[in-house]
C-alpha cells in the first residue's frame, strides 16, 4: 500500500486506518498537525481515497472536516475519492462528497471516464441521481434510463 522508505509510520498507520475502517484512529490523527493527512500510497490514494473506495461513510466525514484534506486529489489511474467512491456504488459516501462544493465532477482518469460515465457505466441509479442533481440536470427516472440505455454495448 505505501511506500514504507518515505512515509512516517503515523502516516501508514493512517492510510491503513482510512482502508479497513478504523475511524477512532483516523480521529486522532485529524486532530494533529504534525501527520499529513493528504499522504499517498505506493498507488497515489490518500486517506480520503481509501475510505471512498472501501464505503467508509464515517472516516470520509471525519476527513471532510479538515479543510486542508484534498477531495480532488488523483491517483495514478487518474481516480479521485468521488470516482473511487462512484465506482465501487458508495451512494452515501457518494453524497457526502458532493456536499463539499470543492469536489469536482469533471476530473477525468486515465481512461477519459469522469464519475458521471463511471455512474452510467455500472448502472449506479441512485449515484447518477445525486450526480444530476449536483450539476443542476433533471434527474427523474426516465432520464436515468436514458443515459443507462445509451451506455449499452450494441448486440
Amino acid at each position: 500500500m505505501a511506500d514504507q522508505s518515505t512515509k512516517k509510520p503515523d502516516e501508514r498507520l493512517l492510510l491503513l486506518a482510512a482502508k479497513l475502517g478504523h475511524g477512532f484512529i483516523v480521529s486522532a490523527f485529524v486532530g494533529r498537525v504534525d501527520v499529513d493527512l493528504n499522504v499517498k500510497t505506493g498507488q497515489g490514494q490518500t486517506a480520503l481515497s481509501l475510505a471512498a473506495e472501501n464505503g467508509h461513510a464515517d472516516i470520509v466525514e471525519i476527513l471532510l472536516a479538515r479543510q486542508d484534506v484534498d477531495v480532488n486529489t488523483q491517483d495514478r489511474n487518474g481516480q479521485t475519492p468521488l470516482g473511487w467512491a462512484v465506482l465501487n456504488g458508495q451512494a452515501i459516501v457518494v453524497a457526502n462528497l458532493l456536499r463539499k462544493p470543492e469536489v469536482r465532477l469533471d476530473v477525468a482518469d486515465t481512461g477519459d471516464r469522469t464519475p458521471l460515465s463511471w455512474a452510467i457505466i455500472n448502472r449506479h441509479d441512485l449515484i447518477l441521481g445525486l450526480l444530476l442533481h449536483r450539476l443542476g440536470l433533471c434527474c427523474n427516472r426516465k432520464t436515468r434510463q436514458a443515459l443507462f440505455k445509451s451506455a449499452e454495448k450494441p448486440k
